[in-house]
C-alpha cells in the first residue's frame, strides 16, 4: 500500500514536471481536473464511474529522446471531490514478460 500511494504521488509529480518545460509543451492549455460526485473506492482497481470523466494527464518520454511520445501506452487520471484529491495510474506493456517483480 505504501508502495502504491509513493509511486502513485511521484508519477503526479513526475507530470507536474514534465508539463513544466516551456520549451516542449505540445499546447499552451492548461489541463482542467474535473470534481467527481461519484464514490471512488481506494481498491486498487480505477473501474468505478468518476474514473470514467477523469483528466487524462498526458505523458512524454525522458530518455533516450526528450519530448517523444512514449512507446508504450501509459495513463494517469486524476480527479477530486469536497475532500480529497484522487489519482489512478493504468500502465500497459505490449509484453508482460519483460515484468520483473521483486
Amino acid at each position: 500500500m505504501v508502495k502504491s500511494i509513493f509511486t502513485l504521488f511521484f508519477l503526479i509529480g513526475l507530470c507536474t514536471f514534465c508539463n513544466g518545460q516551456d520549451s516542449l509543451k505540445t499546447s499552451q492549455q492548461p489541463f482542467i481536473i474535473k470534481k467527481t460526485t461519484n464514490i471512488i473506492s481506494l481498491d486498487g482497481k480505477s473501474d468505478e464511474t468518476a474514473w470514467q470523466s477523469a483528466v487524462s494527464v498526458p505523458f512524454m518520454v525522458l530518455n533516450p529522446i526528450w519530448g517523444q511520445t512514449p512507446t508504450e501506452k501509459t495513463e494517469l487520471f486524476i480527479t477530486y471531490d469536497d475532500n480529497f484529491l484522487y489519482a489512478a495510474g493504468r500502465c500497459y506493456t505490449a509484453d508482460a514478460t519483460k515484468i520483473i517483480n521483486r
